[in-house]
């Protein structure tokens, strides 16, 4: 009788008020992503723990919330580390409005020579803190080599510090939920693609402005290509298992939702992501319902309308980076570019004359870095407008215009064509 007392007074409760209710179905959900987040990081491969464990730390360097664990004589290379991780707190917050909820353990494994394969992003949480394990060549004790001996760092590490902190933020702030309301007839998602995608401009801004180590591309090589092929589907991607994220489409959403937040960076700058941010910490719930009414507040379009809106120039090529070994090959003398693999038939990069091993360093006058930076000009220049492109071919220097035209509905074979 008395249980059935305790279990009637809780469901009067319930009914008699909605916002425990809906405190209740909060926590739930928070508890939930929280979850699904923490799951998605991987543990740090094999190599590093092995050698964590048989390495004595000689001493740690701390610059605000970052903690750096060296071995004997790396005292200054670590103090450089700290630094400069310390750094990209403020400046992703800069530039997002995005506040890391944790903080940062790194420990340096010095090893004669770093792994060739690097599984897994090397994250993980440990008392309330994410740590990383970077590798550190015994013959170069340098920031830039540690950079380049760990290839998802800074980008992989930054971008799973946005993330996590996108959705277990600090006090005062809303997780940005996935929408799993499932009384709801419209399950509106848009909470998976807008915390990937803002975690993604973090990483590329960071691996790309702050640290000064060049445009290291992890998956996100065609933005805009990407959300003209698959932008109307984001809404759908809803979870870490479904029909859409089997194939093409995982490695398509990651791209596309990076190019929904570079269009809106591009329409409305970066104080309309603070805003729209601001406004989802007002929210009861800042789910997708919640972000399609803070953009339509700040951008004047809803997420779906936004992807449509987006025309992406095509040229018809299908390129590579020029790397130092491409540049050898090919007897080219230019720091960086864009490699022509192909040319579409009937392109506009057939009909003004550009064939496979040119070399594009140049457009409308600017130097080209990479592919995915020749994307962003394309953006920029746009379509049905001559485009000067100054090309390297066996050993000359050629400039051509080409007319870019609207992105054609491209074959999986032919999706990382520009």
């Amino acid at each position: 009788m008395r249980n059935a007392c305790v279990m009637l007074l809780v469901l009067l409760a319930a009914v008699g008020c909605e916002s425990n209710r809906e405190r209740l179905r909060r926590l739930q959900l928070e508890r939930r992503i929280q979850m699904e987040v923490v799951q998605s990081f991987r543990p740090p491969v094999v190599d590093a723990i092995a050698l964590a464990e048989e390495q004595p730390f000689a001493g740690a360097e701390r610059a605000g919330r970052v903690l750096v664990r060296h071995p004997a004589g790396m005292a200054k290379l670590a103090r450089e580390v700290a630094e400069r991780v310390a750094g990209m707190y403020g400046f992703v917050e800069r530039h997002t409005a995005v506040r890391w909820s944790f903080g940062v353990v790194i420990e340096l494994i010095r090893v004669d020579e770093a792994p060739a394969v690097i599984v897994g992003d090397r994250v993980e949480l440990v008392g309330g803190n994410c740590l990383v394990r970077l590798f550190v060549p015994a013959d170069d004790e340098t920031f830039a080599s540690v950079v380049r001996s760990n290839p998802l760092f800074p980008y992989s590490f930054v971008h799973e510090m946005t993330e996590l902190s996108l959705a277990c933020p600090a006090p005062g702030r809303n997780p940005l939920l996935l929408a799993v309301e499932m009384d709801d007839k419209r399950i509106i998602n848009h909470t998976r693609w807008f915390r990937e995608g803002i975690a993604n401009y973090a990483g590329e801004l960071v691996t790309r402005d702050y640290c000064g180590a060049g445009h290291r591309e992890i998956i996100h090589n065609r933005p805009f290509a990407a959300v003209h092929d698959a932008g109307h589907l984001l809404d759908q991607w809803n979870g870490f298992s479904n029909r859409f994220q089997e194939g093409r489409y995982e490695k398509t959403y990651y791209n596309a939702a990076l190019g929904m937040i570079l269009q809106i960076v591009r329409l409305k700058g970066e104080a309309a992501l603070r805003r729209m941010l601001d406004d989802l910490d007002k929210e009861s719930l800042a789910n997708g319902a919640a972000i399609e009414r803070a953009m339509l507040r700040h951008v004047g379009m809803t997420p779906a309308q936004l992807a449509k809106s987006i025309t992406v120039p095509f040229i018809g090529i299908e390129p590579r980076d020029l790397t130092e070994a491409r540049a050898k090959n090919l007897g080219i003398d230019a720091p960086c570019g864009v490699v022509v693999l192909k040319t579409r038939l009937f392109s506009p990069a057939r009909k003004c004359g550009l064939e496979p091993n040119d070399a594009i360093v140049m457009s409308n006058g600017r130097p080209v870095q990479s592919g995915s930076h020749l994307e962003r000009l394309l953006m920029e220049h746009g379509i049905d407008a001559p485009m000067r492109l100054t090309i390297r071919r066996a050993g000359r220097r050629i400039v051509v215009a080409v007319e870019p035209v609207r992105r054609p509905r491209l074959s999986l074979l032919e999706e990382s064509w520009l």
